[in-house]
């Protein structure tokens, strides 16, 4: 089982990788073109989300009610999350302070320092561009640990709920577009949803054959690319429906294939330092896009080279993070 989830966690970092680099490619080679199909790499935050969810089942489904768990879940997970997040927003900020043409220049405004470093909503982005997501995710801990305090079929009739009411309020407010106010973007999106189906995922499912779980993964394939193609993704709901339920079928689907499989420790790698990967990989991108420019790498085999120097350094520097750095400061 926790093969599967590292796994997933390395297959929902990769994606995202592609799209970023799909959107580094634009930037710095705009005249060549990469696969549309990397653009669809966003679809990895959804994969990271219902993993997410079905993880915070994981750990706190046999855990005794009360305050004292709750703080220390609580505890955990901000170890787990923060101390890295922070050096790499210090890192963002240091460039900022020597280059701030390099650093988020497509923000309309500013964001809080204050509410980057602790992960509130904003009016944009945190400073270092991908802490959007963390904002979702620590959203998501607060909620379980506060549904710490009841026993566990309570636990599921709130969400459950919660999951209802959701849906309605954003299918009567904001179908075509997401709200203004940032608490409201942020604690009420549809994309907390997504957590909540990995959660009913670990209490609801029971596992399929590898062969089913494949024909799993091969049909959510299908219906994401149909769905990608088809439908304008312009609000929060409309991305649940066209992402949220492939990423829940790839879950069910990988947990399905290799929850008896050999363990393949080279993946399993990937996975552990997946964390550092989508904290770090902009970054080392940018890196990457601004040193091809200044050595005037323009052709089309540059951009080639480029692309494959990029997986490259990404997964060399994330190895360098986990084992020197995350592993050492997140307790």
């Amino acid at each position: 089982m926790i093969h599967s989830i590292q796994y997933l966690r390395f297959l929902g970092a990769l994606l995202v990788l592609c799209y970023h680099i799909y959107a580094l490619n634009y930037r710095y080679y705009p005249d060549i073109t990469v696969p549309y199909l990397f653009s669809i790499g966003n679809f990895g935050v959804d994969i990271f989300f219902v993993v997410s969810g079905y993880i915070m089942a994981l750990i706190s489904t046999n855990s005794q009610p009360g305050f004292k768990t709750a703080c220390r879940f609580l505890l955990k997970r901000a170890r787990r999350i923060y101390p890295i997040y922070w050096l790499y927003t210090l890192i963002v900020l240091a460039i900022y302070a020597v280059y701030p043409n390099l650093v988020n220049s497509s923000y309309a405004e500013t964001p809080s320092l204050f509410r980057s470093f602790f992960l509130l909503p904003d009016n944009t982005n945190p400073w270092l561009n991908v802490g959007w997501t963390l904002i979702y995710e620590v959203y998501f801990y607060l909620l379980i640990a506060l549904l710490m305090f009841f026993k566990v079929e309570i636990r599921n009739v709130i969400l459950s709920s919660y999951f209802i009411f959701i849906l309605l309020y954003s299918y009567i407010f904001y179908f075509d577009n997401n709200p203004e106010n940032p608490f409201e973007k942020y604690y009420l999106s549809p994309l907390i949803c997504e957590f909540i189906l990995g959660y009913w995922l670990y209490h609801k499912s029971t596992l399929l054959s590898p062969r089913s779980g494949m024909a799993i993964i091969l049909l959510a394939l299908i219906v994401l690319l149909g769905a990608t193609y088809l439908f304008d993704m312009d609000s929060d709901l409309k991305r649940f429906i066209i992402y949220g339920f492939p990423a829940l079928l790839i879950t069910f689907g990988f947990l399905s294939v290799f929850h008896e499989r050999k363990n393949f420790v080279f993946i399993s790698k990937l996975g552990d330092i997946s964390y550092s990967t989508y904290l770090s990989h902009v970054l080392v991108l940018n890196f990457v896009g601004v040193t091809f420019s200044f050595l005037g790498l323009n052709s089309p085999y540059a951009s080639l080279i480029c692309i494959i120097f990029s997986f490259i350094a990404v997964y060399f520097w994330s190895y360098i993070s986990y084992q020197y750095i995350e592993k050492r400061i997140s307790l």
